[in-house]
């Protein structure tokens, strides 16, 4: 049974392991090597994490993690590549291979944008791979498409509140 916990301090290796598995790799492409996330672009997506405003859903089956979807802020001058405005939260979602197509990224997803609602966040934004399949089930969700980057990128954004 899969057990949905908010957190707002994740181990950093941890939550490193995690970004790593966020990272889309085209099936017929070698894995990316794990130092790729140690790149000031991309680190900046889990170390130091739990800044104010930022939340995390973590799925545990049983001692195991099996995904987690987490809620960062980045500023003007240091856009993430889901950036949208300063007051929108960017999100990343990770679930382990094995556990993918489970419907855990959708719950994690879904609690994290309760939390924000509650929060008075109007907005939560996400950059994905054009052949991802999450795409699907970011528009399943409400994210719609806002810009692309005319190479292979989406920045998709959900409005929250009306």
């Amino acid at each position: 049974m899969i057990t949905y916990l908010f957190r707002t301090r994740i181990d950093e290796s941890l939550l490193g392991e995690f970004f790593y598995l966020a990272i889309f790799v085209p099936p017929d492409q070698p894995p990316l090597p794990r130092s790729i996330i140690e790149l000031p672009e991309l680190a900046k997506y889990y170390k130091d994490f739990g800044k104010p405003g930022e939340i995390a859903v973590v799925a545990e089956d049983g001692a195991e993690t099996a995904g987690i979807a987490w809620l960062r802020y980045f500023g003007a001058d240091n856009k993430g590549y889901g950036y949208y405005d300063e007051s929108t939260p960017e999100l990343s979602v990770s679930v382990r291979p094995e556990y993918r197509n489970t419907g855990i990224g959708r719950e994690m997803i879904a609690r994290l944008e309760g939390w924000a609602l509650d929060n008075g966040v109007e907005n939560i934004s996400l950059s994905v791979n054009t052949d991802n399949p999450a795409v699907r089930l970011y528009q399943r969700m409400g994210y719609r498409v806002e810009s692309y980057d005319n190479v292979d990128t989406y920045l998709m954004v959900k409005r929250l509140s009306i």
